[in-house]
């Protein structure tokens, strides 16, 4: 998708490098590169670009059932239904454009991985003896109150952006909302502090993330 097509104050379509697409509703999920797409149409997404490092070894034997982390949040991490673990730094700075970023851009240094392997071995010493599989990064859309917008600004248009980290524990939910809002039925839930307009006040403190694993 190149842009949002707006007609008279209203959604009608996105356009593509095939050309316009027409449709009655627009959801915008697009992480990073939502407020990016809003601008044009006046709306200002404040998001930030985070970047996480990620360690996932050879299946182990059942070790833990539940999610683990950190009360400074710089260390998180679950063993996969295969027996996978899967370890998770604390947010860093992307100073980079999104434009054009790779895989390979995203990739942990070696530094990053050895405090990562020491953080998470001295919680789960098994971490330390396995196999590692995968290595990887992923960039964070981050608002400044670390909770994502799910919203219907603009007739036609439902934006759903900025899960700060938390889009997968929060993706049921977030459909159930988005398709009422996309097809103008009552929403299942209040959404007051998702809004979009929130972030027209006074801004306060920035909230950190307390869980991204």
């Amino acid at each position: 998708m190149l842009a949002l097509v707006e007609r008279a104050g209203r959604l009608c379509g996105v356009r593509t490098a095939e050309g316009v697409q027409e449709a009655e509703a627009v959801v915008l999920a697009a992480g990073l590169h939502s407020a990016e797409l809003l601008r044009p149409l006046g709306l200002e997404l404040p998001l930030r670009a985070q970047l996480v490092s990620v360690l996932q070894t050879e299946p182990l034997p059942p070790l833990l059932e539940q999610v683990f982390g950190v009360a400074n949040a710089d260390c998180a991490g679950r063993q996969e239904i295969g027996g996978r673990l899967r370890v998770t730094t604390g947010i860093g700075d992307w100073p980079h454009p999104l434009q054009g970023w790779t895989e390979a851009a995203l990739l942990p240094a070696a530094g990053v991985l050895g405090g990562l392997i020491a953080r998470a071995g001295a919680l789960l010493p098994a971490l330390l003896a396995a196999r590692v599989a995968r290595i990887w990064g992923g960039l964070i859309d981050l608002t400044p109150d670390a909770l994502p917008v799910l919203d219907g600004p603009l007739p036609g248009l439902v934006v759903a952006a900025g899960f700060s980290g938390h889009g997968w524990c929060l993706g049921p939910v977030s459909g159930e909302i988005c398709a009422a809002l996309a097809l103008g039925r009552a929403c299942p839930h209040d959404i007051a502090a998702f809004r979009l307009g929130r972030f027209a006040q006074p801004p306060g403190a920035a909230q950190p993330l307390t869980l991204h694993g």
